[in-house]
């Protein structure tokens, strides 16, 4: 600092410049592999919108604007998003991060140049943890200039964006003349969000709105150039990575291109990190791992089928089917070849059994041309009564379908036999049939980090993760066809196929 301002020493590079001057969307998303600085970018585009639509006052004297900066988990805002501002925009005093909520940091000056004349505007920054719909209120009655969505990808949609919309062009309050007309030097309502993040997986909202024609008229995605370009060989294999010109972001950085080419080539060595490698280093939509994955055996080029497998109508289908609670989900396999092929599922949210039956399962089986007496629906054994007071056996049973208990509800035991399968080979899922379980196998199935420490939770969280239930119900149908029905039990106590399946 010096007399009270501060020397700012950050340079944009050629991708993040040609953003920011797109003045004609008022929401723009920047998506990018990791450490392209996209968050500084955002920060310092939200001070020069500020700097450039809010004039000083009559007097002489800087204008005022607000930024809201929000991110999903307020400890995370503490520890990265507001590190970062300190270390731009100077020093952020201990008594301003021990606040609880929200972090105000008043009156930060940013100087720059507007057509050609130094200008000063004050910025207040406020620092906002929103979680989630419910807390929404939050943002109740706030104002302010534009916003920085930091790490976009971990809301569940879109209302965040359009939540935060709704409070920007309010602050301040513009200047009028002696008419009451606002003046022709003024701040005239002009909004701005910024979004960054590094892109999840293909089910996600921000990739339904990017890549399949869904986006609003004045939202727009930005995808910056990778760092790195593929070496692949006659069969389009990966075998290394050469730096590309394009990406002058990396210039930047202290370590330059090798700090991605490092990674990538550790990842392209490792089975099952193909996903990872995809989103990390190069910035497209893909899955990688977000706590401890449960099944960390999974390799898309193992367990993907190379081509679209339909169910058949020549072969037994059995069902898993996870009924407890409101999300049923059901999972289809057929085994043949020393292969359990996953051939589709059925999950469509929140639902009521009875109507998610009726709606969905009996239509699909229809379609396919099986009887139903071929079906066998494997269920959880905990199988309470629902609101009719009928157990969901009962209920399916009247219905014409064959269907008995998975033999245990232990979790762990589930998941092992499905690991088994995993790293046997012995287990392949059709992509296009079961997006919510390969996105689940990828990564978004996983442990969650216990915070403050390095160990994990017990348990995935089916409330942070909706591929739960398809797992669930997979992990309900594979214990059948190694164990049998509930009041079977293996004799050696190892996983055996039942001869009576056609498994062997």
């Amino acid at each position: 600092m010096s007399d009270g301002m501060l020397e700012l020493q950050y340079v944009e590079d050629v991708t993040t410049r040609r953003i920011m001057e797109d003045d004609k969307p008022q929401v723009k998303f920047l998506r990018s592999a990791v450490g392209t600085g996209k968050s500084v970018a955002c920060l310092f585009g939200c001070a020069e919108f500020c700097l450039r639509v809010v004039p000083p006052n009559p007097d002489g004297s800087p204008g005022r604007a607000r930024v809201l900066v929000v991110r999903q988990d307020q400890t995370k805002l503490k520890a990265t998003t507001l590190a970062t501002f300190r270390a731009w925009f100077g020093e952020v005093t201990d008594d301003l991060t021990s606040m609880l909520y929200p972090i105000v940091i008043r009156d930060v000056p940013f100087v720059g140049e507007v057509d050609g004349e130094d200008r000063t505007v004050l910025i207040e920054w406020v620092f906002m943890g929103v979680g989630s719909e419910e807390e929404v209120s939050k943002l109740k009655s706030f104002e302010a200039t534009c916003a920085f969505i930091n790490e976009v990808q971990y809301y569940d949609g879109s209302w965040i964006v359009t939540e935060v919309y709704q409070r920007l062009g309010r602050y301040p309050m513009a200047q009028r003349d002696e008419r009451g007309d606002v003046a022709e030097v003024s701040y005239k309502g002009e909004r701005l969000i910024l979004c960054d993040y590094n892109p999840p997986d293909d089910l996600h909202w921000l990739y339904e709105l990017e890549m399949k024609g869904k986006c609003p008229p004045d939202w727009k995605f930005y995808p910056y150039p990778p760092p790195l370009l593929k070496v692949l060989d006659a069969e389009g294999k990966i075998i290394d990575f050469l730096p590309n010109p394009e990406a002058d972001y990396a210039k930047k950085h202290p370590s330059g291109y090798d700090y991605w080419l490092k990674d990538a080539r550790t990842l392209n060595a490792l089975p099952g990190k193909q996903g990872t490698l995809k989103v990390n280093i190069f910035g497209e939509y893909g899955s990688s791992v977000e706590g401890k994955p449960v099944y960390p055996a999974w390799a898309d080029e193992y367990h993907l089928t190379k081509t679209k497998v339909v169910t058949s109508a020549h072969r037994r289908l059995y069902i898993g089917l996870d009924h407890s609670g409101v999300h049923p989900a059901a999972v289809f396999v057929q085994v043949g070849a020393g292969m359990f092929s996953v051939t589709e599922e059925i999950y469509h949210g929140t639902y009521v059994l009875e109507e998610w039956i009726h709606d969905f399962l009996i239509p699909r089986i229809a379609a396919i041309g099986i009887s139903r007496r071929e079906v066998e629906l494997i269920l959880d054994p905990a199988d309470g009564r629902d609101r009719t007071g009928f157990t969901a056996k009962a209920m399916l049973m009247k219905l014409g379908f064959k269907c008995v208990y998975a033999p245990t509800q232990d979790p762990k035991r589930r998941r092992d036999e499905v690991a088994k399968l995993l790293i046997k080979r012995m287990l392949q899922v059709d992509i296009l049939g079961c997006p919510q379980l390969v996105s689940g196998f990828r990564g978004q199935y996983a442990f969650e980090k216990l915070r403050g420490t390095d160990a994990y939770k017990a348990e995935p969280d089916a409330m942070k993760s909706e591929t739960s239930h398809v797992h669930d119900a997979l992990q309900y149908v594979i214990g059948y066809l190694i164990y049998g029905a509930k009041s079977e039990k293996p004799s050696t106590g190892q996983p055996v196929v039942h001869r009576s399946h056609g498994l062997v």
